[in-house]
């Protein structure tokens, strides 16, 4: 099942909202009776669509990440078969909450010997997990692009994903109580969110259907003849997880 058409349904739910405020604003000018009120409520509205886009695009990768890995789990791909990606993403999958917890070295090497002869195989869990610490932004959806070797550059008139980023950072502050919803909706029009909406979603499909041609390509499985892999970036993958960062060496 592809995510593109349910991602294209929320933005044009939010582009709806959004041209919805677009003209309260028009009409909030020429009508100064309750104008305050009427202000705090279409300022809310506005920030409002910060929390609804982050939700739509993180929910939409866990989806896509989770298609990815039962995909590999059905067509029941052999540990040596797999790219190295997500070989690291099972072992980590399976024991770095084991070792941060202080669990036996002994054991999980017990574990771990019969895990490299067996399909790839994922708890339930933790299928949807995103790839990389902190929240979903330009630089995590690049550095999963790279990670995965998928051939792929952001579309034109997109500013490569940068607005990914505002969107983070004014969920977040929403999310945490760093300003108030009428205050963040303040400094924005409907006019602004709409063009940031354009290129999110330029961006976003064309990212999401870059994932889902990888996965409906089995870009997952190691070419034959492949000599070696390349180096992994093992404490960056290892911070996705909570906890202490994994000691990797001195």
């Amino acid at each position: 099942m592809s995510e593109i058409e349910p991602l294209k349904a929320k933005f044009d739910e939010l582009e709806t909202v959004l041209k919805l405020v677009k003209e309260l604003e028009k009409r909030q000018r020429s009508n100064v009776r309750s104008h305050y009120q009427k202000q705090q409520l279409i300022a809310s509205v506005r920030a409002t669509t910060y929390v609804m886009l982050y939700n739509a695009l993180e929910g939409t990768m866990r989806s896509v990440m989770k298609s990815i890995r039962e995909k590999i789990e059905a067509e029941g791909i052999l540990f040596d078969q797999a790219t190295e990606y997500w070989r690291l993403d099972l072992v980590q999958s399976n024991f770095l909450d084991k070792m941060q917890s202080g669990t036996s070295h002994g054991n999980l090497l017990v574990e771990f010997v019969p895990l490299t002869t067996r399909p790839l195989f994922w708890d339930e869990l933790k299928k949807d997990r995103l790839p990389f610490s902190g929240n979903f932004g330009q630089a995590t959806a690049i550095k999963l692009k790279e990670g995965l070797e998928i051939s792929w550059s952001a579309p034109p008139h997109t500013l490569g994903g940068s607005y990914l980023d505002n969107v983070r950072e004014r969920r977040n502050a929403l999310a945490h109580g760093l300003e108030s919803f009428s205050e963040a909706g303040d400094k924005v029009l409907a006019k602004d969110l709409l063009a940031m909406l354009d290129r999110v979603r330029k961006f976003m499909l064309s990212y999401i259907a870059a994932l889902e041609s990888y996965r409906d390509t089995q870009g997952y499985v190691r070419q034959p003849g492949a000599v070696g892999d390349r180096t992994v970036d093992l404490q960056g993958i290892a911070d996705s997880f909570e906890g202490e960062p994994l000691q990797t060496g001195e």
